[in-house]
């Protein structure tokens, strides 16, 4: 395996759920065959050791066959081609020359793009801004650059999951952010925690997922289908600190 950027990474990051990563090296070196260049540090890595799935429940990293796939959305030609005709480049980083010679990495459910030069450096084609964000040398920088702060975590796709969300009553009583975060710190079963001025996201693998609260109120529990009876804990704590059950809903695809 090739640098990664960083020794050791991205085997410091908190899975959710067992990564059972199908992508090879030889995957990844068949993509660079095809596009005609290397991927940048840190993406084989993460590719072969993570596999496809949810970065701090923001980033999607593209599998190397998809970016190779003229035809596939969110490939490299496909790709291209909308960034030729929709992107809006202020030419201080990047310019419309340089479409050609980018390949793209992943996105953001926020729909942020990271892309990766041919001559080196990693960028962020930002959704909601003209302006390249310019992110090093490796794919790590990318990432950190848009998770900030946040818990390295990975949750990867396959197994069906379930969501439900928590909402207080319409008039509020009883209900408070601060109550509801510390109930759900106290069942003390989270491995991490990410608290900034947008809330509160507890990282549980025990559950394979998450449970999230923001102080406008709101509070959403992710976890595997097959982990319903442990979540049942956070479900309860949030109950009891003044939130009611609102919507719940499942997937097959993790």
């Amino acid at each position: 395996m090739r640098g990664t950027g960083e020794a050791g990474w991205p085997h410091g990051v908190l899975l959710l759920r067992p990564a059972r990563s199908a992508i090879t090296a030889r995957d990844v070196h068949a993509a660079e065959t095809a596009l005609g260049w290397a991927f940048p540090p840190g993406y084989e890595a993460y590719v072969t050791s993570l596999g496809e799935g949810s970065y701090c429940d923001l980033v999607r990293i593209t599998a190397p066959g998809t970016i190779a796939d003229s035809t596939a959305w969110g490939g490299a030609s496909t790709s291209r081609a909308e960034w030729s005709r929709h992107w809006a480049w202020d030419g201080a980083v990047l310019t419309p020359a340089d479409v050609p010679h980018l390949v793209p990495l992943g996105d953001t459910y926020d729909g942020d793009q990271i892309v990766a030069h041919r001559d080196g450096g990693v960028f962020v084609l930002p959704r909601h801004d003209d302006v390249v964000l310019r992110c090093g040398a490796t794919l790590r920088g990318a990432l950190d650059a848009l998770t900030g702060g946040a818990t390295p975590s990975f949750c990867p796709w396959g197994e069906a999951s379930s969501y439900e969300n928590f909402l207080p009553e319409a008039d509020g009583v009883g209900w408070s952010y601060e109550r509801a975060r510390d109930a759900v710190a106290a069942l003390g079963l989270h491995a991490a925690v990410d608290l900034d001025d947008h809330g509160a996201r507890f990282l549980v693998p025990a559950i394979g997922g998450h449970v999230t609260l923001v102080p406008s109120g709101y509070a959403h529990v992710a976890c595997l289908a097959s982990r319903e009876a442990e979540a049942g804990a956070f479900k309860e704590a949030l109950v009891a600190a003044g939130l009611t059950r609102r919507s719940a809903w499942g997937d097959g695809a993790g």
